[in-house]
């Protein structure tokens, strides 16, 4: 061979090499996310490669040393190779896109956890990518794949579109990212809890509150920085142990929901935030073990954390375990004063009320628990109990396919709601006696100028300012105990102004 042919050879050889190995080197170095470069480039990627097979073939069918066409050969394979792996994975990918855009439902017979990603960009698909493997591992290694399945789904933008999302794909855990403000560069996770109940539920006051209590959305803030497509290790120690936490509450395994709340708690660095609502979701799962003890101790490991309405409500519910009435009522007030929005609290006021049969003031509660969370099943379903106590089989059936419809994914509380709109039609409720309704005391008669309705916003001060009267004329006339914790929907008297 004339040293002319050797340099071609050469040259042919050496093109025939690079192709393929700075491709896979690619494919290794950034995955999937090599294939969603922009046209130009992955035109130009594939061009390349085509010319490294065209050399590889060249010296292939080349007069030559048998050695070099050996080689020659082989770099042709892994040429076409790393295309047909190429292929083969952005197929899958493509594939796998179908499927989400279809929306196929779970199965029934499994809680359903979803992944978001923070965008459509590769980066963000292959991080989610990665954390949705992460998550689907725990499963298999806990053995509860036939229980639990794990899905990967398109961006999501806020808790309303996570929470519609879960119910429309019958999931029951949405994990997912966001960003305060444009300005932020670090994304937080989120995890939108809409179901945390597969198996058969009763329609008692601890399981049910129980249940209300997990329904919310979480903020897992992320504070750490990673390489592009890589999850922070906040997403492997926090973020995936408390989605698949509520995920085996969902299915009936409390035991195996502790232990993932507890390990993501060992987590260093968490924010008091997060470390408040592991504390209280761990107590959650104990209250479903029967272990009021241990549930009764972590809602005040929370508390020794910061006080919060969460850990109140939670101590509400261990007392009504308990029978304890007064400390029931107790910290479920205090759960009010802390956060009047939590619909927890407010059931178990209704409750409380329900077993004084003090109808007005639980009707009343219940029916404050559903204007602020309307979404919500278990209000209506205790609203259908108290309105059985009350001898009315019509009101008490709407309130009980009320919560059937509002149930979502909740197909325990969904069978239990269904099962009993059903049967006081054939056997409708008789009235129970009810405490006899006391007028409200004034120290003084005073003449009323207005009837006037709570809305969200209000205080006794804005309501006094509105109408030109004192704050205590109010609290005096409507006979209110705490004004700190007057609700949305409750009716106050506005007295006149007496000159």
């Amino acid at each position: 061979m004339s040293a002319r042919e050797r340099v071609i050879s050469l040259a042919l050889l050496t093109v025939a090499v690079l192709g393929p190995v700075f491709y896979l080197a690619g494919l290794l170095a950034r995955g999937l996310a090599m294939l969603h470069m922009s046209y130009f480039r992955l035109g130009f990627a594939h061009l390349a490669l085509s010319i490294s097979a065209a050399c590889a073939a060249v010296l292939l069918f080349r007069r030559g040393k048998p050695a070099l066409r050996i080689v020659a050969g082989f770099f042709l394979l892994l040429n076409l190779g790393s295309v047909g792996l190429a292929s083969h994975q952005w197929l899958q990918e493509i594939q796998q896109r179908f499927v989400e855009r279809a929306m196929v439902p779970i199965e029934p017979i499994k809680a359903g956890v979803l992944i978001a990603p923070l965008d459509d960009s590769a980066v963000s698909r292959q991080e989610s990518r990665a954390l949705e493997q992460f998550l689907a591992d725990m499963v298999r290694r806990d053995g509860l794949t036939d229980y639990v399945a794990v899905r990967h789904v398109p961006p999501i933008t806020s808790a309303d579109q996570a929470r519609r999302l879960g119910e429309r794909m019958r999931a029951n855990v949405i994990v997912w990212k966001g960003r305060e403000s444009r300005s932020q560069v670090i994304a937080h996770y989120y995890i939108t809890v809409v179901g945390a109940n597969e198996t058969a539920i009763a329609l008692d006051p601890v399981p049910l509150l129980t249940l209300l209590a997990t329904h919310d959305t979480y903020v897992v803030p992320n504070r750490e920085v990673v390489p592009d497509g890589q999850v922070p290790p906040v997403a492997t120690h926090v973020v995936a142990p408390t989605a698949v936490g509520f995920a085996y509450m969902a299915v009936g395994r409390p035991l195996l929901a502790a232990a993932q709340f507890q390990a993501a708690g060992e987590a260093s660095d968490l924010l008091p935030a997060t470390q408040i609502m592991l504390k209280n979701q761990f107590a959650a799962a104990m209250l479903l073990l029967d272990r009021d003890d241990l549930a009764l101790q972590a809602y005040h490991e929370s508390i020794e954390i910061q006080p919060n309405a969460k850990a109140y409500g939670g101590l509400g519910i261990v007392a009504l375990a308990r029978r304890d009435w007064t400390m029931a009522s107790q910290t479920f007030r205090h759960a009010i004063r802390l956060d009047p929005y939590d619909p927890t609290a407010y059931c178990g006021m209704g409750i409380l009320h329900t077993r004084e049969r003090n109808m007005q003031q639980a009707m009343s509660a219940y029916y404050q628990a559903i204007a602020l969370r309307p979404e919500e099943s278990v209000p209506y379903a205790l609203l259908g109990m108290g309105y059985e106590l009350l001898g009315d089989a019509t009101r008490a059936r709407d309130a009980y396919r009320a919560s059937e419809q509002h149930a979502g994914v909740n197909a325990g509380l969904h069978v239990a709601v269904a099962e009993r709109a059903a049967e006081i039609v054939r056997n409708p409720p008789t009235a129970v006696p009810t405490a006899t309704p006391r007028p409200l005391p004034t120290e003084t008669p005073i003449p009323a100028q207005a009837r006037y309705t709570i809305k969200r916003g209000d205080t006794l001060g804005t309501i006094a300012a509105e109408f030109g009267v004192k704050v205590e004329d109010i609290v005096r006339v409507n006979n209110i105990r705490h004004p700190d914790a007057i609700f949305i929907g409750q009716q106050l008297i506005i007295p006149e102004v007496l000159d």
